[in-house]
């Protein structure tokens, strides 16, 4: 009986403990490099965590689009930390084939020549774990990217 009553007030402590998921907030510090060669886009993903405790970030899962045109998708298994209540952000580096370069032509046309604003879309999964308990989400962001975002 003492066992029992050692682990009802555990379990009731793990169960008020829900983990919520992490809030994507935006995209940041967008850049292309090596254009000509090995083409890259960079950017920060911003994240809020909503939770009263820290976090660890444990994986993520993305697919990566511009307008519609599939780029890359980007896995990464990770044991970044996430204190409690704060913004966060993600350093990601995505190498866009030559194939899915040469689809973008004329969004790049109209992104250089326009300044028209191109969405950027991720899709995917974040896995978010606290102690032994972990839990996927879903992840949907779409933000315009416009030639000043890049820095042009």
């Amino acid at each position: 009986m003492k066992k029992l009553s050692f682990v009802f007030p555990i379990i009731l402590f793990i169960s008020a403990c829900s983990i919520e998921p992490a809030t994507f907030k935006s995209i940041t510090n967008p850049s292309l490099e090596n254009i000509s060669s090995a083409p890259a886009f960079k950017m920060n993903v911003n994240l809020y965590n909503p939770n009263h405790f820290g976090v660890k970030l444990k994986s993520y899962d993305l697919n990566v689009s511009v307008d519609s045109i599939r780029v890359a998708n980007l896995s990464q298994d990770l044991a970044m930390h996430i204190p409690a209540d704060t913004d966060f952000s993600i350093p990601v580096k995505i190498n866009i084939p030559l194939t899915s370069l040469v689809k973008m032509i004329p969004q790049g046309a109209d992104l250089f020549l326009n300044d028209v604003a191109i969405p950027f879309h991720l899709d995917g999964t974040i896995t978010i774990k606290k102690f032994i308990f972990s839990k996927t989400y879903p992840v949907h962001l779409i933000q315009n990217v416009s030639k000043k975002d890049i820095g042009f």
